[in-house]
């Protein structure tokens, strides 16, 4: 009699709809990591200034015809020749444009060089750090440069910069604005002296009518004939109340002994 043996099978299970395998899985959070990486790695360019804008400005040769456009892109024209703080964003932008321009920079780099100079500046204002921590935040901006990324590492936003065009960069920025760091935190953490200026005006009043004005000539002429002949006599000076007074009473006085003396005439 044959004995009956336990057959062995192998089940195999559908996945459910709602059932995801750890392939898949591994698959789905890699593809959104690198879809947050392609959104962290956008360029520092067009941030602050648009193409057209860098464009219109990159075009321009004369630097005060340059200053006059910052002043507008600024806001900033009323008050740029009384306030130190607008003075000091508007040269601190100019000089950094017109430096892209010396170096032949492309409308791009420009604008991310731009973005550079406000972010930095905007750390003063806004932040109030100071120079080590404004170091660091500008050494987050250089990474990646010349170099490739990694999926999982992020760059700074100034990958159109290559390493040579980022020393020049740091070399400026170096004499520009980290030398003058300390300036820049006094101007926008410490509050502006008021002065006030005062404006004096002397008004030559013309002399009064009885005197002659100008005076005469008197080319040789000699003193004695120019006092007794042109110069205008002095003002007859006017006699005291009290003696004007004391004169009427001697007059009244006079005039009774006069009546009197004439009636004892009469009288004999």
């Amino acid at each position: 009699m044959a004995s009956k043996g336990k057959s062995n099978k192998t089940t195999i299970k559908a996945p459910s709809p709602g059932h995801t395998s750890p392939t898949g899985r591994k698959s789905g959070r890699s593809s959104a990591r690198k879809h947050v990486v392609e959104e962290e790695k956008e360029t520092l360019a067009y941030k602050v200034l648009s193409a057209e804008m860098t464009k219109s400005l990159y075009a321009l040769d004369d630097a005060d015809e340059l200053q006059r456009n910052i002043s507008d892109f600024l806001k900033r024209t009323d008050r740029l020749s009384v306030d130190l703080k607008d003075g000091v964003c508007v040269d601190h932008f100019v000089a950094g444009l017109w430096w892209c321009k010396q170096q032949a920079m492309t409308i791009e780099q420009t604008s991310a060089i731009f973005t550079v100079l406000h972010t930095l500046l905007d750390n003063i204002k806004e932040k109030h750090l100071g120079m080590v921590q404004n170091l660091l935040e500008y050494k987050k901006m250089l990474v990646g440069i010349g170099v490739e990324l990694g999926p999982d590492q992020t760059g700074g936003g100034l990958e159109c910069l290559d390493i040579g065009q980022a020393k020049m960069l740091t070399d400026y920025l170096q004499l520009s604005f980290f030398q003058h760091h300390r300036l820049f935190e006094f101007v926008f953490t410490h509050t502006q002296a008021e002065e006030v200026i005062g404006t004096d005006l002397e008004v030559e009043t013309p002399k009064s009518a009885d005197v002659p004005w100008p005076p005469p000539l008197i080319e040789a002429v000699p003193e004695e004939t120019f006092k007794q002949y042109i110069a205008t006599p002095p003002p007859t000076p006017s006699r005291p109340v009290e003696e004007e007074e004391a004169t009427e009473e001697i007059t009244e006085e006079e005039k009774q002994k006069e009546a009197g003396s004439a009636l004892s005439t009469d009288a004999r």
